[in-house]
């Protein structure tokens, strides 16, 4: 069975991997994003970085949105820097709700 955008997602881990062994550990996330982002634009990788959204409720805006890049408009990244080992439970529903609003149907998580 294939992997989903296989790869797509291949290219992106190599950057992401590539950005976190220049950078080590100890960075903010924002760090992170940014050497991806550069590596990206380096590469030809189409890449969105802080996509911000607001969703609306009645007209109104109600809750805003904010992925940390969008590759290939296909593949939802989010960057963890976790001060403790372990995913907590409200990163999977974050990408969840991510990737139902963006109507994506890949994340792809980055912890550090």
């Amino acid at each position: 069975m294939a992997l989903r955008y296989e790869e797509k997602t291949g290219v992106l881990r190599r950057m992401i991997f590539r950005v976190r062994n220049e950078l080590k550990a100890g960075w903010p996330e924002q760090a992170y994003v940014a050497g991806v982002c550069r590596l990206a634009e380096d590469e030809g990788v189409p890449i969105e970085p802080k996509v911000r959204r607001w969703l609306a409720h009645k007209g109104q805006e109600i809750h805003l949105f904010e992925a940390d890049l969008i590759a290939w408009d296909l593949i939802v990244l989010e960057f963890k820097v976790l001060a403790q080992p372990g995913f907590a439970p409200e990163h999977y529903s974050q990408i969840i709700q991510y990737l139902k609003f963006w109507k994506k149907d890949l994340g792809v998580f980055h912890l550090s």
